[in-house]
């Protein structure tokens, strides 16, 4: 099959874990055979793997909200030029403008990969940005929905939001399939957390946050969290992974008996959730975030808020627990809970990794994908 993906995100030199989803995606195609091309944002040097047929296309980034802008004309004379040689045209992220050359080439098969929808069930936490996120998703986001073949959602509650937009869809052929993850690469590593412990000076009940420090992430709720059981004798581990504007909000904090590490930016997160007993992820807004599932893979249950995929992924009490955005007593509480028995915790890390090798492994991912495009290509 020839599958051309339109992305607004894909690995770079420079940022190799930007769009990895995507890498892997089209690396587990090429190794079954198919053949895959990818227009995605940023100069062609700067993708990870030169062998790839990568089309990059200039673009500005709105530095505040890291949005990515393409030079529409660019990206119209690639699509233009290769875009009659596939069976599947497969765009990602209906929020980008990389979604407007859908709206005039239609020589293929299209299929729109939804993350959410800004504004109407994903929130960054600032009143101005999320009502301009709002105006897009009501616009041009509801647009798209009527411009594809089929629509694979990497949420269920994106799925229901689509609907709410434009009843339309429920003619459309759809589907919920998550992000993937490599349990082949990434797995339970006995050594490798005794090992990160040791370099930390980690010797006691852990906790892991791994992602961009921003308002987007409630990484204020998580201080307050971390203060809150401070005052409370709490004497267990913080390990914050990561940078940003946010990062300001835990450097303030003022700890006696727990312990904050603020490692920054680091090309190896999961090396971090191997060292933890459990993974937060305190979003007010998510689509699939990969780094519970790279949890998962560890074999780490994973605290998180009732966004996005994490309804999907989190069975309650199984392998994690699912809290409501921005409140810190439930997230204490979820602390604590775990922190209390360390077997139990195991347990629901074993339940996790299952869960990831079973249901999330790439290799079930993609084959969900492919058979998806056969439901288009004869």
């Amino acid at each position: 099959m020839r599958i051309l993906l339109i992305t607004p995100l894909f690995p770079t030199q420079d940022n190799p874990m930007i769009g990895k989803d995507r890498r892997f995606l089209v690396d587990k195609l090429k190794e079954m055979g198919h053949n895959v091309t990818v227009v995605a944002l940023g100069n062609r040097t700067r993708h990870a793997c030169q062998e790839d047929e990568v089309y990059g296309i200039p673009s500005v980034t709105l530095p505040q909200i890291d949005y990515p802008v393409p030079n529409m004309l660019a990206l119209s004379r690639v699509i233009k030029k290769i875009g009659r040689d596939f069976d599947v045209h497969h765009y990602y992220q209906q929020e980008y403008p990389t979604i407007l050359p859908s709206f005039v080439f239609s020589n293929s098969a299209k299929v729109l990969t939804v993350d959410n929808f800004p504004g109407v069930d994903w929130t960054y936490g600032v009143g101005l940005i999320d009502a301009l996120a709002r105006l897009e998703s009501l616009t041009i986001g509801r647009r798209a929905l009527k411009n594809f073949d089929g629509i694979i959602f990497l949420s269920s509650a994106s799925m229901e939001t689509a609907v709410h937009l434009e009843r339309s869809v429920k003619s459309k052929r759809l589907a919920w399939i998550p992000h993937g993850v490599d349990t082949e690469a990434i797995k339970p590593d006995e050594l490798l957390r005794k090992k990160t412990r040791g370099e930390l000076g980690v010797d006691g009940f852990t906790v892991v946050f791994a992602g961009r420090l921003t308002s987007v992430k409630g990484i204020s709720y998580l201080a307050k969290a971390i203060q809150q059981l401070d005052k409370e004798g709490f004497e267990g581990h913080f390990i914050i992974v990561g940078d940003g504007a946010e990062r300001s909000v835990l450097e303030a904090l003022n700890l006696h008996h727990s312990k904050l590490h603020l490692l920054g930016s680091r090309r190896n997160p999961t090396k971090y959730i191997q060292a933890a007993e459990v993974l937060i992820l305190p979003s007010l807004g998510e689509g699939c975030p990969n780094v519970v599932l790279e949890a998962f893979a560890c074999g780490k249950p994973v605290i998180a808020t009732k966004v996005g995929a994490i309804p999907d992924l989190i069975q309650h009490g199984k392998n994690g627990l699912i809290i409501n955005s921005r409140d810190v007593a439930k997230m204490i509480e979820a602390i604590r809970f775990l922190a209390q028995d360390v077997r139990r915790t195991d347990d629901m890390g074993k339940r996790a990794r299952e869960f990831a090798e079973r249901e999330l492994d790439w290799s079930v991912i993609v084959k969900r994908i492919l058979g998806f495009y056969s439901s288009f290509v004869g």
